[in-house]
């Protein structure tokens, strides 16, 4: 593979990401486990978090924490579960907790109470990988990749309190994460394969079906994990990340994607950390289109934060240079003097604010975007 020019750069304002407070690995891959949504014009994070009794009972629970930012955040809500969660996510003021055994709970965070809003069991008796709530005019859906290698789709009913199942599909390998693109009409889904699958959804949102099928092989280069474990698409639509267990973030045009029958990615960025230690664990793209920023978590100690405004130039057609572009990323180590496993990363809504959860802590950090294009080493750690 070509090496590629890389310089550093600094993203955010000049401050040590600070500690917050910790959250619970559940998966040695899947790390998917740190939200960040508004409610009631307040931002507050959601981790997984647990507890264990003097006698060795651990009890996992949904930890609501904010509101963030302010001088009193602090844990503001708590629901407790009877099952070990692998994968949560948040849309409007629904929250989705997906885990082992098929089982996926919905809560509505600006209720009071305790008690899941829908109970989902109907998920087949397998692990839930991945959930993703996805709004589709007025209406969310839930969508579920799992390991008996099935993806499935139910429409959320709050006002009934019953979810209504919609449509299964069988990926062909164990599903590990889905994500929607901006424009509602695609689902991308990664599993434990090279091979990435995009579908399209129907008008009515009832089925699934099969547009394109590629891989994240890079020639030259010999992968002995080749399991893809997370993906995103940039909030204008224009890019598609896929990052996988080696270490290797892949950068698509998804103009090309639905173009052409084998895509192939605009750059590979491989993580800072040559080992196990780099494999990718979240891929989130800044939600302010105008940042142009890609948050990669690698599995210990390090994110990193990707200036992408090159490679959408290239997907736009505005470059005209024949020349690789020279990738521009800022390493923000988060755990320098310890060992500290990854286990989620996300944005704040507006991009401003980007949240690093780790097994004894949750880091925030602050961007600034007058600093996107400046050079130099930052030492945050």
């Amino acid at each position: 593979m070509e090496a590629i020019p890389e310089v550093k750069s600094s993203f955010m304002v000049k401050e040590r990401p600070h500690a917050l407070h910790s959250t619970r690995i559940q998966h040695w891959q899947l790390r998917d486990l740190v939200k960040c949504a508004k409610v009631n014009e307040d931002v507050y994070l959601w981790t997984v978090s647990s507890s264990e009794t003097h006698d060795g009972t651990r009890f996992d629970y949904i930890n609501r924490f904010g509101p963030v930012g302010q001088p009193n955040a602090r844990s503001a809500q708590r629901f407790e579960l009877g099952w070990a969660p692998t994968t949560i996510d948040t849309a409007g003021h629904l929250l989705a907790v997906g885990g082992h055994a098929g089982v996926v709970d919905i809560y509505d965070v600006e209720s009071e109470g305790q008690a899941p809003l829908i109970h989902i069991t109907d998920i087949g008796s397998q692990t839930v990988n991945n959930v993703a709530l996805i709004q589709h005019g007025e209406d969310t859906f839930l969508y579920t990749c799992s390991n008996d290698k099935s993806v499935r789709v139910y429409r959320i009913l709050p006002s009934e309190g019953r979810a209504e199942y919609v449509t299964r599909k069988v990926h062909h390998v164990p599903a590990n994460y889905i994500t929607g693109s901006p424009d509602g009409k695609y689902v991308l889904v990664v599993g434990d394969s090279e091979e990435v699958v995009l579908y399209k959804i129907n008008d009515a949102h009832t089925s699934l079906s099969r547009v394109r099928q590629f891989n994240t092989k890079i020639p030259g280069v010999r992968i002995h994990d080749d399991v893809s474990v997370a993906a995103d698409f940039s909030p204008d639509g224009i890019l598609l990340a896929v990052g996988t267990q080696n270490g290797y973030t892949h950068l698509f045009s998804v103009a090309e994607v639905l173009r052409e029958s084998t895509p192939s990615p605009l750059v590979v960025i491989q993580s800072t950390q040559h080992s196990s230690h780099g494999a990718v664990r979240s891929l989130k793209f800044s939600p302010n289109k105008e940042y142009n920023l890609l948050l990669v978590g690698e599995h210990d100690r390090v994110a990193e934060i990707v200036d992408v405004r090159p490679f959408k130039d290239i997907a736009r057609g505005l470059s005209v240079s024949h020349e690789l572009p020279i990738i521009k990323r800022q390493i923000v180590s988060v755990a320098r003097d310890q060992f500290g496993e990854t286990c989620g990363s996300c944005w704040g809504p507006t991009g401003d604010s980007f949240f690093v959860a780790q097994e004894q802590r949750l880091y925030m950090g602050s961007v600034n975007e007058a600093n996107r294009l400046g050079f130099g080493v930052m030492d945050l750690a």
